[in-house]
């Protein structure tokens, strides 16, 4: 099977509006274009972290001194290129009001989480309304 080239079409996620009125839909496609691109794992949490990422961000003493071999510092560089293009296609879609609340995140799905949480409370007011 040969690989297929994806145009920028293809990665096509409306702007989330400041009033985040369109969540529902921003949310719904911002995941499927995360999906077709294998980075949806990033986005909810579940990608599975390097052994070299994990013991860096563990302060324990016992973590082994060993240098990582080519093959664990390949996994570290893509796990950090999707956490890094994750971060990016949803700071790329949402307004800098919004973005400036959930920036100080450094996990993908913190960041996800966060915005999340936004947009649930604006579903909840809109809920309220009506």
């Amino acid at each position: 099977m040969s690989a297929v080239k994806l145009s920028d079409d293809f990665f096509k996620v409306p702007k989330l509006l400041p009033d985040l009125s369109n969540w529902i839909e921003y949310r719904d496609r911002l995941q499927w274009a995360l999906d077709a691109h294998g980075l949806l794992p990033h986005l909810k949490g579940t990608v599975v972290v390097p052994k070299t990422v994990a013991s860096a961000a563990s302060t324990s003493t016992s973590a082994s001194t060993q240098a990582p071999d080519a093959a664990e510092l390949l996994l570290e560089k893509e796990y950090r290129t999707g956490q890094a293009l994750v971060k990016q296609a949803i700071a790329a879609t949402v307004p800098a009001s919004i973005f400036s609340k959930i920036k100080g995140k450094e996990i993908a799905s913190d960041v996800w989480n966060a915005l999340v949480i936004l947009g649930q409370e604006r579903s909840k007011m809109v809920a309220i309304d009506l």
